[in-house]
């Protein structure tokens, strides 16, 4: 049975998230009154998508995957850096981080097609991608307390993409920095520490943005 094979190999714990926040996101965020926030629809889309394909390619094609997720990864990536920019908050600072946007993504597909390339999975630009997300969050969420009129931060979408994005990018900039240690702990006591960081990472990056859109949902009826 090659297709219920290729089933369970495919939804894990990351990417059943994946697929709960997207069927969240098509619910929650197809309203026009949503806005720019709409194109989370699209985004989700390609996550699984790639997740799918890249799956398929390795377990049932035997074949490499990877550049499939490094162009995940760039795209999505580049649109977080976008979708916080749009924050009220960091209005001023919106031109700086489209300067970013473009070194980023020149630098990342340099690094895609000349240096760590299509076959190995990109580090340095998944630490470079970290590194900008959790800079931007930080600097929303200075944004935030320093602001001089009320907001309920609890009720605000931005504060909770922020948050996900924020503990999600620190965790993974940790968690890609010591495979080999999680290796040989895992040799020692057969306990995969990297899959389990990563699930709880995912879970409650995906938590957060479903959060987030529901608050998106709320504050533009």
């Amino acid at each position: 049975m090659p297709f219920i094979k290729f089933l369970t190999l495919l939804f894990n714990t990351v990417v059943a998230a994946e697929c709960i926040t997207f069927i969240a996101a098509i619910l929650l965020l197809h309203k026009k009154r949503i806005g720019v926030w709409r194109l989370f629809i699209a985004l989700f889309a390609l996550i699984v998508l790639a997740e799918t394909a890249g799956c398929f390619m390795y377990d049932i094609l035997g074949k490499h995957n990877h550049w499939v997720y490094n162009i995940n990864m760039i795209l999505t990536d580049i649109f977080i850096f976008w979708i916080l920019s749009t924050a009220n908050s960091l209005q001023k600072e919106r031109k700086a981080i489209y300067i970013v946007i473009i070194l980023f993504f020149s630098t990342a597909v340099i690094n895609l097609f000349f240096f760590e390339g299509l076959y190995h999975y990109n580090q340095y630009t998944e630490t470079a991608g970290d590194i900008i997300q959790i800079i931007i969050s930080c600097f929303l969420f200075y944004r935030l307390i320093t602001e001089v009129a009320y907001r309920n931060l609890f009720s605000y979408e931005y504060f909770w993409l922020a948050n996900g994005i924020l503990f999600s990018s620190l965790g993974s900039t940790i968690l890609y920095h010591f495979p080999e240690a999680m290796s040989s702990y895992q040799k020692l006591t057969h306990i995969n520490v990297f899959a389990i960081l990563n699930n709880i990472l995912n879970v409650l990056l995906y938590s957060s943005l479903i959060i987030a859109f529901i608050c998106r949902y709320r504050n533009t009826r």
